[in-house]
């Protein structure tokens, strides 16, 4: 990944508060970001203070009953001058416009999955290309409703990992966004949701192929055709298996339409989405 104005803006910083975080490569362009003049670093694990950048101030503890200790005693003042303020709004369009230039495509999938759907939403995202533009531009709307499985690598746990989502909550809209090499992993877990009546909203992203793979392939070695393409079952047919509606997308201008009719129907529901979006470009 690339460094770019939301990175300087945090290497400016008299001070960078880390709660939870292990500083990953992928949010920190590989570790080539500064983050602050100096860090206060909250972990639950005593181990990751200070393991990638030192911590002038290492807190072992739970991060929500930090920050709860921390903002019960700060000043009742504004946060930062106006001017930090506006640097942070012009770095944030800066970031997204940059992205817009690279991949206008993918980044209208991802906001027509946010304006498609309500606030409350809880999402599930796979490591697929849609997964992968949606942490660098879906807008978060509150706490717990986006997960992603950036770090561990992981494919195929959006599924179950939603499931689980709208069992805990059934009163907030579910969406899992899914690819179709993901998807074989752990499709089967649509048992699950029908035995357990979860009317959740599955989004299978259907290119044929690891996308994320191959792109990397290509990248580094010039070539992708080692294990790939993939085939897949006809997901019509699949989710007529297990008795939900099916419904196939293979433009966007009608993707948010069906988003929009299978959270609604409040049903278990499948789209399969059939635009070919590429993986970002990290470099």
């Amino acid at each position: 990944m690339t460094l770019n104005a939301v990175n300087a803006l945090l290497g400016d910083a008299d001070v960078v508060l880390a709660a939870g975080t292990m500083f990953k490569q992928e949010d920190t362009a590989g570790w080539r970001l500064t983050p602050g003049e100096k860090r206060i670093h909250i972990d639950i694990d005593p181990q990751e203070l200070g393991r990638s950048y030192p911590a002038d101030v290492g807190m072992e503890a739970d991060a929500k009953a930090a920050l709860q200790d921390i903002l019960a005693e700060l000043p009742d003042r504004p946060p930062a001058d106006s001017s930090w303020m506006e640097r942070a709004r012009t770095a944030e369009q800066e970031f997204l416009d940059t992205w817009r230039k690279k991949g206008p495509v993918e980044m209208r999938a991802v906001e027509i999955l946010r304006a498609s759907t309500p606030p409350d939403a809880l999402f599930y995202f796979d490591r697929c290309n849609l997964g992968y533009w949606a942490w660098i531009d879906f807008l978060v709307a509150g706490p717990r409703t986006f997960h992603f499985p950036m770090g561990y690598g992981g494919i195929g746990p959006a599924l179950p990992q939603a499931i689980g989502g709208k069992i805990a909550c059934p009163d907030k809209p579910v969406v899992s966004v899914i690819g179709d090499g993901g998807f074989q992993f752990t499709g089967m877990e649509l048992a699950v949701a029908v035995q357990e009546k979860s009317p959740i909203t599955v989004i299978v992203c259907n290119n044929q192929r690891y996308g994320a793979i191959a792109a990397d392939m290509q990248t580094n070695f010039g070539h992708a055709d080692l294990g790939c393409d993939i085939g897949g079952p006809d997901l019509q047919k699949f989710a007529a298996a297990y008795g939900m509606p099916e419904v196939r997308v293979d433009d966007l201008d009608h993707f948010g339409a069906a988003l929009k009719k299978g959270i609604e129907s409040n049903t278990l529901n499948l789209i399969e989405l059939t635009v070919e979006l590429m993986n970002p470009p990290w470099s």
